[in-house]
């Protein structure tokens, strides 16, 4: 009988994948059972789990094919994210991967932000740090007012109107949070603003000044090696050489 119901089931979840108009896309779904019975853990790719949700209202997630791969018993979840998904129990937030594991900091945290390159932005009190896959906290507490999402191993952050980058390893660099303005890295380099006539420019990753230094009214991060700047009142696009070329559909080609 278990077992008949197990396969009921199982084709019911896949009858709702067949009829989703885009499996990419994650859904969420209610079931009507237990989800004592998991399957073997299976690392999977974010958009191959989706939200299920239990008769008591608490979620899990289920792959593609209707499988059980997180069983149902948090308030609540959200939709995977860079291989993991922000879920809650009571008051307390955690995250958990693909196969299930847990990560819930033994600090409660008020704001928790999704991983990038295997690291999460935690807040409390408005003051922000960052976790690791494992919930230990790498910067030195939570000591900035603003945070961005790692990219190229380097996070934005600001500190007492000032801004910088982290690395990995929670370490303030490029001789620390000294610029007015900052964005991601993006093909190597990131742009930064210093007060030299309100000007922007670029640095590497080893803090070395790009392009000519500070000479940009404006320019952007680069996306697939190209980026927007304006230089003497022309705006034009150049590549991570800055060498002037052809804008991409992103930059409005």
């Amino acid at each position: 009988m278990k077992n008949s119901t197990l396969l009921l089931i199982s084709l019911l979840c896949l009858f709702f994948v067949c009829c989703s108009k885009d499996q990419h896309q994650p859904e969420t779904i209610l079931i009507e059972t237990d989800t004592t019975s998991l399957l073997p853990c299976a690392y999977l790719e974010d958009y191959e789990l989706r939200t299920i949700i239990n008769d008591d209202s608490k979620y899990g997630f289920s792959d593609l094919n209707g499988n059980i791969i997180v069983e149902c018993k948090y308030d609540y979840a959200f939709p995977f994210e860079n291989g993991f998904s922000l879920v809650r129990i009571g008051l307390h937030k955690g995250f958990i991967n693909t196969c299930g594991k847990e990560i819930f900091p033994k600090e409660k945290y008020t704001l928790m932000n999704s991983f990038s390159e295997g690291f999460a932005a935690v807040e409390k009190n408005d003051k922000w740090g960052f976790i690791d896959s494992n919930g230990r906290l790498i910067t030195k507490g939570l000591i900035y007012d603003e945070v961005g999402y790692f990219h190229e191993g380097f996070a934005k952050v600001k500190k007492d109107n000032k801004h910088g980058f982290i690395n990995t390893q929670g370490e303030e660099m490029f001789g620390g949070i000294i610029f007015d303005d900052v964005e991601s890295f993006g093909s190597g380099a990131a742009p930064v603003k210093l007060s030299k006539d309100g000007k922007w420019g670029y640095i590497d990753t080893s803090g070395n000044e790009l392009f000519g230094g500070y000479i940009f009214d404006y320019n952007t991060f680069f996306v697939d090696g190209i980026a927007k700047v304006k230089y003497k009142g022309r705006v034009y696009c150049i590549n991570n050489k800055g060498e002037e070329g052809e804008c991409s559909f992103f930059f409005g080609k």
